[in-house]
């Protein structure tokens, strides 16, 4: 996924791409909504409520209940619903539409030197099924130590994406490897995949999107009617509705469905606590239902290919559950994920269980090494355009010293300082030596004088083997004297 946003503002690209990552000529991009808003003469309900004593009584355990109920809950017709805690009634609402527009292409995979095992565009759990899958849920059964997240754009996807603070989304995904008559017409690599999505601010600020993507891989320049071509494939989208964006903090609250049936409907279900909310299609569009045997599930970057930057001290299981006719333990496979989106934790075991819900569930957590030094601080006065800027720490050839000069890795302190002019006040830490851009989220933290500052809460730029991170506070340098920085890093 990605897009163009400068600091988490949206610039004339209004809708956004969920990217598959990318092997050989894969390519991704979003399209147009294919299904009209559904028409609200009478609400429809189905369902009923679980009991309201214990809705009422505040109950965590009854709203685990409730949100275990809904979102397996089926909607009565194609649309676009909603329904609300302690009720498992879903009421029909109005669905959203999105238009064609100009997006940004992904570009090929590439490793970054000294960067740390990211999670996403292949680097991913996947759950192999033993029969064709008819529903997936997603979870995050435990999550720890999560305090701040931000989508960052990745170069080698362009950049792009929905980013900034508290930008991300969920995503179910199918398996990209199996055709059906939807490619008729279209190239011998013709291949479907589909994704079921949340995206925090989709369409306008404050609001997410629930959706379904269709791709149609490497079907060729010409795509059908409905599609919009990109570098080769073609995609679109179903309606959406509107969901909150809801805090990166709650994200053990959130839960995510993908259901497919032959010849059937297809749907996406996405429940943040205490709502739920829902979009309901025909599975014709690529008729996935049929070929559905593989599932991938995580939090990632927010479109275009772009990564989630959750903060040091992260440590979350994901659980992926699903219904398949079978009662067999599926598999976990590794390096078979299929979104070009990413995150910055490292992944941990995999395990898979049978039941009726057969089931895999993994680990995922920040994962770094700490390295010290010790900073003779320096001060410095440059006057420019008529104004004193004043540094304050370590530069290299200008101003302090680090001793020692090199971080256990072999890179090199830069700078690591302070900055402050005219109506600006930076915290700046610069590492050089890195042989390709290690990306935003390779820092975990940098401390000095009592202060740390996180990756997350920092803009970033990559030049010439030198990384950069500065923040809108500073350290709180005097100047002079010594003191102890620390740099933690994947």
């Amino acid at each position: 996924m990605k897009g163009n946003h400068i600091c988490g503002i949206r610039e004339s690209q209004p809708h956004r791409t969920y990217r598959r990552r990318i092997l050989g000529k894969h390519r991704s991009g979003i399209g147009s909504s294919i299904f009209a808003p559904l028409a609200l003469g009478l609400t429809s309900l189905v369902g009923g409520s679980i009991s309201l004593a214990a809705a009422t009584s505040g109950d965590e355990t009854a709203r685990a209940q409730w949100r275990d109920t809904i979102i397996r809950m089926q909607t009565p017709d194609v649309g676009c619903y909603q329904a609300k805690f302690p009720s498992t009634l879903w009421e029909a609402i109005p669905c959203r539409t999105l238009s064609p527009h100009t997006h940004t292409h992904p570009t090929p995979r590439i490793s970054s030197s000294g960067q740390g095992q990211i999670v996403g565009n292949g680097n991913d759990y996947t759950l192999a099924a033993t029969g064709l899958i008819t529903e997936t849920v997603g979870s995050f059964p435990s999550v720890s130590g999560v305090t701040i997240e931000s989508s960052v754009g990745v170069p080698s996807f362009g950049g792009g994406g929905i980013l900034g603070r508290n930008e991300y989304t969920l995503q179910v995904n199918t398996n990209d490897n199996t055709t059906t008559s939807a490619c008729s017409g279209g190239g011998s690599g013709c291949t479907v995949w589909q994704q079921f999505i949340y995206s925090t601010d989709y369409e306008t600020k404050g609001s997410a999107a629930v959706f379904i993507q269709y791709w149609l891989l490497n079907y060729g320049a010409s795509c059908p009617s409905g599609y919009t071509s990109s570098d080769g494939s073609c995609y679109r989208n179903s309606s959406y509705v509107t969901a909150p964006d809801v805090a990166i903090t709650s994200l053990e609250s959130l839960k995510m469905t993908g259901t497919a049936s032959p010849g059937g409907n297809d749907s996406v279900t996405f429940t943040d606590g205490t709502s739920a909310y829902s979009v309901t299609a025909s599975d014709s569009v690529l008729g996935i239902g049929s070929v559905w045997r593989d599932s991938e599930f995580n939090v990632v970057g927010d479109g275009g290919g772009s990564e989630a930057i959750l903060n040091q001290g992260t440590a979350i299981t994901v659980h992926v559950e699903v219904s398949d006719g079978s009662t067999s333990a599926p598999t976990c496979i590794s390096n078979e994920g299929t979104t070009g989106e990413t995150n910055n934790l490292t992944l941990g075991s995999c395990t898979a269980a049978s039941g009726t819900t057969p089931s895999i569930q993994f680990t995922e957590s920040w994962s770094g090494t700490t390295d010290s030094s010790t900073m003779t601080e320096g001060t410095r006065y440059i006057l420019g355009g008529g104004q004193i800027t004043t540094y304050k720490g370590f530069g290299t050839a200008f101003i302090g010293s680090m001793s020692p000069a090199k971080m256990s890795d072999g890179l090199t302190y830069y700078s690591f300082f302070d900055l402050k002019g005219t109506g600006v006040a930076e915290g700046v830490v610069a590492l050089s030596g890195f042989t390709s851009d290690p990306g935003q989220g390779w820092l975990g933290s940098a401390t000095a004088v009592g202060v740390t500052k996180t990756a997350p809460s920092a803009t970033y730029s990559y030049s010439s083997g030198v990384a950069t991170w500065t923040w809108a506070t500073e350290f709180g340098f005097t100047g002079s004297g010594t003191t102890a920085v620390k740099i933690t890093h994947q």
